[in-house]
């Protein structure tokens, strides 16, 4: 997940300084889409690309009709317009190896040129050196390098010093070659206002962890489980919702490999007690093939898993033999906010919660039935009370609820969220429901007070996030855009009536 939003935001930076940041004879250069295909062929370090279709998501935001931000963006955008076809997606590429904070090695954006001359004036007008090499003009200032040559320019930006020249005609030149076929051709051919591709197996041939010390027989193991493998995200805005959706395209031998579960009939529905939630959360792992992947592919952050548990539960762990996790847990969890959240917030909210035990989970309840009874907590029925919260352990599990939502059944799960439980991972918040101007969130957040619902939903074909507003007339960017201009405004005026102004 972290390279996903890692590949996004250097896309948007790529996609978005050609725009603030930022011609000759021969052949024909083939577009950004065909370029960046080629690119992907031949650049074997480039882990994460796609597309970002840069003038669809400022029509989406109409910025036009936001008098501040087309003050700002108007002019750059029809001066950029001129050299550039803004029309068409802007593509992306990042090389690896990836730094510690998830800063790639390099990355490329690729763009469509309409004028190249228009381009290169526009560069001159700024104040740039456009010089040249063979058929391409470019610019090198820092960590960016700008080349242009017929319908194609490619921007590099890459932690200086390095040699921009010599880059950016081998950039050109890797763009000359065959095409990226198969599921690389399908992530770039993909509709959506942002597209993103991960290679797990190039992910992993240029890593520098772990994975590089396992034993012959397993790291050939799991170069064939994730060869050809990749996760597609698509992002997209529309009226009254934002929509991201990932596939693991992946085989069937590793998505029956990895620790992904379903429950069609969402049981844990069951578990949660009664109320109608505003918020819940529910797991259904496979601890089985959790424990199996970590010990085979990932043994030393098994290892740390287990040290890092109470000395008591390693003990336990150690004594039950093969899959000792497994035995513990189900996999199983869930909690829900239930009540009246207009009431609880700052408060502490109701809530009920569940986590399911294994075969062997006796011994967690006979650990904690030992510290609650040395506590003296009262106990009524099977449930040990504490404040407002009671605890009962189960033989299934063990489930807790605040006193006032009581532990009963009919759990009345909004039909928004109608899938909750049934998928590896599901989530959802009524936002709704919730008073959040009265939370008084830092600036970057009070953007929730637009929001309406949200849910997100995982399994081993991929997972969907959805936000949706209360406005469902106008799109999510526009509803966005005027929301923080109307508070811009606020804090200007509110500034211009303080004393002293």
């Amino acid at each position: 997940m972290n390279l996903v939003k890692t590949s996004c935001r250097f896309g948007l930076i790529v996609a978005f300084g050609v725009l603030l940041l930022t011609g000759c004879s021969g052949k024909d250069d083939p577009d950004a889409q065909t370029a960046a295909s080629a690119l992907i062929q031949e650049n074997k370090n480039i882990v994460a690309f796609g597309h970002i279709s840069v003038k669809e998501l400022l029509n989406k935001l109409d910025y036009k009709n936001l008098p501040k931000v087309n003050a700002i963006i108007g002019p750059e955008l029809e001066s950029w317009e001129k050299g550039l076809d803004l029309s068409k997606p802007a593509y992306y590429a990042l090389q690896a190896p990836f730094a510690q904070d998830g800063t790639p090695d390099a990355v490329y954006g690729l763009v469509n040129v309409k004028d190249q001359a228009k381009l290169i004036d526009k560069f001159n007008s700024m104040g740039y050196t456009v010089e040249k090499t063979g058929e391409i003009s470019y610019i090198a200032e820092g960590d960016i390098t700008v080349g242009v040559r017929n319908q194609l320019a490619i921007v590099i930006s890459k932690k200086a010093p390095y040699d921009g020249k010599a880059l950016i005609v081998q950039a050109f030149e890797q763009t000359e070659g065959d095409e990226s076929e198969g599921k690389t051709e399908d992530i770039l051919a993909a509709k959506g206002d942002i597209v993103n591709g991960v290679s797990i197996e190039r992910l992993y041939s240029t890593s520098n962890t772990s994975l590089n010390n396992l034993k012959a027989d397993k790291k050939a193991e799991l170069d064939k489980l994730i060869a050809d493998g990749f996760v597609k995200t698509t992002f997209s805005f529309d009226k009254g919702e934002a929509r991201i959706k990932s596939e693991n395209m992946f085989s069937e031998e590793l998505k029956d490999r990895l620790f992904y579960k379903e429950d069609p009939s969402a049981s844990i529905r069951k578990k949660l007690g009664n109320g109608t939630p505003w918020m819940g959360i529910a797991t259904n792992i496979d601890m089985r093939k959790l424990e199996a992947f970590l010990s085979d592919f990932a043994p030393e952050a098994y290892k740390k898993l287990n040290e890092s548990l109470p000395g008591e539960a390693s003990m336990a762990l150690a004594m039950m033999g093969e899959q000792p996790l497994g035995k513990m847990f189900s996999g199983q969890m869930g909690f829900v906010a239930v009540g009246n959240p207009a009431e609880t917030m700052g408060m502490v909210p109701q809530f009920n919660f569940y986590m399911g035990l294994g075969s062997k989970g006796d011994f967690i309840t006979g650990m904690m039935e030992e510290y609650f009874t040395g506590m003296m907590l009262e106990k009524q029925g099977d449930a040990y009370v504490m404040d407002n919260m009671a605890i009962s352990l189960r033989k299934d599990g063990i489930y807790g609820y605040t006193i006032t939502s009581g532990l009963q059944q009919g759990l009345k799960i909004p039909s928004f969220a109608k899938d909750f439980g049934k998928n590896s991972f599901s989530a959802y918040v009524n936002f709704g429901q919730l008073d959040i101007a009265s939370l008084e969130l830092p600036l970057e957040g009070r953007v929730l007070e637009l929001m309406d619902t949200f849910t997100i939903n995982a399994n081993k074909n991929g997972g969907e996030v959805v936000l949706t507003t209360k406005d469902k007339s106008q799109n999510i960017l526009k509803q966005i855009g005027l929301f923080y201009t109307k508070l811009g405004e606020e804090q200007m005026n509110n500034l211009a009536v303080e004393p002293g102004f």
